[in-house]
């Protein structure tokens, strides 16, 4: 037994990350299903689970997008000229940018 957690610990923390997040994925589709059963008694569970996966997908896409989105604007924005949101905190531009843009015009 002790055996088994030493290898938990010498394994690689990406490998580590992907075991994680299949067993998550696994746990809520089923949770998904186990629900969905409830409403729909007559449909098959195999269904029920693909259903659940498909929507996971369709989920995963739309978020996706959505992030890849934001970058492109915000990338867009800062080669317009834009100030990086981060820095609209601290009530100044980032050091050295207004003499970056002086030299410009």
């Amino acid at each position: 037994m002790a055996s088994q957690f030493k290898e938990w610990k010498t394994m690689a923390p990406k490998s580590l990350f992907r075991i994680k997040l299949v067993v998550a994925f696994t746990l809520v589709t089923a949770i998904l299903a186990f629900g969905a059963r409830q409403f729909l008694p007559r449909m098959p569970l195999h269904e029920l689970v693909l259903i659940s996966i498909a929507c996971w997908v369709i989920a995963m896409t739309v978020i996706g997008a959505l992030v890849l989105g934001k970058i492109a604007f915000a990338d867009f924005i800062l080669r317009r000229g834009g100030t990086d949101v981060q820095w609209l905190s601290l009530g100044r531009e980032p050091p050295g940018l207004e003499r970056l843009r002086s030299k410009d015009q």
